[in-house]
């Protein structure tokens, strides 16, 4: 919706204005449209999280992937992510 009012000439403002009536309390603040409009602006076409350097902030190995709990004596599928806060 963004990049789409942004093409037509729209300001920020006015696409944070026209979102709030469609989305209400949902919608996303006007800061983060005004930081797209900047992206887009400067040439910026995919969505997707750019690549980062540093440590990644999930692993996904078999092992994690899904594991068995115990709860209340039965067992319970639960999927999560597993971080590692620090290494030896």
């Amino acid at each position: 919706v963004v990049r789409f009012l942004w093409a037509k000439g729209h300001k920020p403002s006015e696409i944070h204005r026209d979102m709030r009536g469609v989305y209400g309390d949902d919608c996303m603040d006007r800061s983060n449209v005004s930081r797209w409009c900047t992206f887009f602006q400067e040439g910026r076409v995919n969505l997707s999280d750019s690549p980062r350097s540093g440590r990644p902030t999930t692993a996904a190995i078999p092992q994690n992937a899904s594991m068995e709990w115990k709860h209340a004596g039965s067992p319970v599928k639960k999927k999560f992510k597993v971080t590692q806060s620090a290494r030896k």
